[in-house]
Parts: structure tokens; sequence; C-alpha cells
């Protein structure tokens, strides 16, 4: 390659590089929630994952305080807009019987448990999904 096409390659690769320095972001706060400003955002370690569900809008928050639950938060404005139906008896077992959740470009809904695998009473890992 000649100096001549070295030297432009260069001057192309800085050139892009500095437009992509230039540009900035600005983030502004649309809402906010604090430890106790509903029964189940707790201080501990009970709320464990959170998910948007593009489809609906929400946030999808699991929690366990109080007994499992995931509770949806409109995330425009931070409105409590209840909870997902979990069934009766139908999440359970594990360390945790809900733990991490997930949105698919679908809007299917997967929440999956906290297994430990050194207990083999709690080392079942689980999958739900709702459409």
């Amino acid at each position: 390659m000649n100096t001549t096409i070295q030297a432009l390659a260069g001057v192309m690769l800085f050139a892009s590089a500095s437009q992509r320095a230039a540009q900035s972001f600005t983030f502004d706060k649309a809402w906010s929630l604090a430890p106790g400003d509903r029964s189940y955002l707790t201080a501990d370690n009970t709320q464990r994952g959170m998910a948007y569900n593009a489809a609906s809008g929400n946030l999808l928050l699991v929690n366990r305080a109080g007994g499992v639950s995931v509770n949806k938060i409109r995330a425009s404005d931070g409105a409590d807009m209840g909870t997902l139906s979990l069934g009766t008896g139908v999440v359970t077992g594990g360390t945790f019987a809900a733990n991490l959740i997930g949105v698919a470009d679908d809007g299917a809904i997967y929440l999956g448990n906290l297994s430990a695998p050194t207990s083999p009473a709690l080392a079942s890992f689980k999958l739900y999904k709702w459409d």
C-alpha cells in the first residue's frame, strides 16, 4: 500500500472517530421509586430481576417480599399496574421460586427460579412461560 493511500485511510479513520466522539446524549429522570414506596419495594434482596415488556409498555419486577410475585410497573410514569398471574402452587421449588425474568421480542414472558446444585432438593431449575 503506498503512503498516499495510507495517509488518506488514516485521515478518514480519524474523521470517523472524531464524529462519533462528538455525539452526546442527555437522559432525564422520568420517575423514581424508593424502598417503601410500595409494599413490594424493600431495602433487602427480595427484588430479584427486572425486564421491560415492549408489547405492554410495562416493567416486570420479580419480588419475594411477602410471597412471590411479578409486579407490573408502567414504564412511562411508574404507575402500579398490578401483578402477573402466577396461578396457585404453579411457581414453586428451587432456592428462590422466582428469580430472573425476561421478555422475548414477541412479548412472551419467561421466569426462572434460582436452583442450588449443592442441594438435591433445591437443584431443579424451572422455567415458566406466559404468552
